[in-house]
């Protein structure tokens, strides 16, 4: 028997503060979809971790919070996602996926003078949004699309290249699923 694949997985949520304000740490538990209690829990103190020791095509449910004081804290926030790049019907994973996450690109990358082109694969229709978060998790670019048949596309992020330096995420996101981040850096 074949001993299953295992992954690390980057996860990145979306946590709106002032600019003045600085980030609270974060709560963040994870399981397989079909067990009843979350693992440890993990603290972060930016909205982007990774989860190590995944199997590839298994589903997991994760949670997140916000600490916001010694005696404080936000509601729990689920999601749903399946460790993998290549996890969706036609590999004997389950069911297909809206995204394909092993075709979603950024070009240039890093980036400077011209505004980063995001490429991606859709599986079937679905409502696409593509977003530019910046380090502390706020969103400056946001293309909502609508709903788009299955094939390969391609999108601009107009004034992206305006920013100032640093990393960047850019998550596509097919109607409620789970987003499918990945890194761009402006020079």
């Amino acid at each position: 028997m074949k001993r299953p694949k295992v992954s690390k997985y980057s996860i990145f949520w979306n946590y709106p503060i002032a600019p003045s304000v600085s980030l609270p740490t974060f709560e963040i538990q994870y399981k397989l979809s079909t067990d009843t209690n979350y693992g440890a829990t993990i603290k972060a103190t930016s909205v982007y971790t990774i989860l190590r020791g995944l199997v590839n095509c298994k589903s997991y449910t994760l949670r997140v919070r916000a600490i916001c004081s010694s005696t404080t804290t936000s509601d729990w926030v689920e999601y749903n996602f399946k460790a993998g790049a290549r996890c969706f019907g036609i590999d004997g994973c389950g069911n297909a996926v809206a995204l394909n996450a092993g075709t979603v690109l950024v070009s240039p990358n890093p980036g400077s003078t011209t505004d980063p082109e995001v490429a991606f694969e859709l599986r079937h229709a679905s409502n696409i949004s593509v977003k530019l978060f910046n380090s502390m998790g706020s969103a400056v670019i946001i293309n909502n699309l609508g709903t788009l048949n299955a094939d390969n596309y391609f999108q601009k992020l107009n004034n992206a290249s305006d920013l100032s330096s640093g990393l960047y995420i850019i998550s596509v996101q097919a109607d409620g699923e789970a987003p499918i981040t990945i890194r761009w850096i402006k020079l």
